[in-house]
């Protein structure tokens, strides 16, 4: 499923929440094995649960949001959001693996832990403020591929915010950038492009 933040950036997604993702070419033991990731669910509740389901298929899910992804995009770095979760560096690890390209999840930390994006007066600015970088970010030149993920998405502004700061960190023109995330809550899929 495809979603777009306010900076009209792509975010792919495998599951919408309390719904079963359906893959293209119909495949009942991936959906099934998705489902089974409820813990994602849970955390997005606020609730508290077993996470035997995302520790059994957690190695799967990058390989899920790759076939998501178009394969013209040639990944540089990917980058996750900053959480207490593990989940959204474990995603990181692993695409950085997948594409062999170089994780930078270590280098950005939130200042204020407490500030979330789901809040309402929080905008993607106030949120790329509260970023900080360890690193310059030389190693990102222009024109680079850089993909953001994120366990949950739900507004865009954690993405959006962290497209921002990398913008500004490394000081690279013509950055390419593409979301991911497991789980999306409480919004609503972009519309397939129409065709004449």
């Amino acid at each position: 499923m495809l979603y777009l933040t306010q900076s009209q950036m792509h975010v792919h997604v495998l599951k919408e929440y309390d719904r079963r993702r359906q893959f293209h070419p119909p495949n009942l033991v991936r959906s099934i094995q998705l489902d089974q990731i409820d813990c994602i669910q849970s955390l997005a509740s606020g609730l508290k649960a077993s996470c035997a389901g995302y520790d059994q298929h957690k190695g799967s899910i990058a390989i899920w949001l790759r076939e998501e992804i178009p394969s013209l995009f040639r990944l540089s770095f990917v980058v996750a959001v900053p959480s207490r979760r593990t989940i959204s560096k474990e995603l990181a690890n692993s695409t950085s693996e997948i594409y062999e390209c170089t994780d930078l999840s270590a280098l950005f930390t939130k200042i204020n832990i407490d500030l979330r994006a789901g809040e309402q007066e929080v905008d993607a600015s106030s949120l790329a403020k509260n970023l900080t970088c360890r690193d310059d970010l030389e190693c990102i030149q222009t024109d680079d591929s850089i993909m953001i993920v994120d366990d949950i998405y739900s507004t865009g502004k954690s993405i959006d915010a962290m497209k921002q700061k990398i913008c500004l960190a490394s000081g690279a023109w013509g950055l390419h950038f593409v979301g991911a995330a497991i789980l999306a809550v409480g919004t609503t899929p972009t519309p397939p492009p129409s065709t004449p």
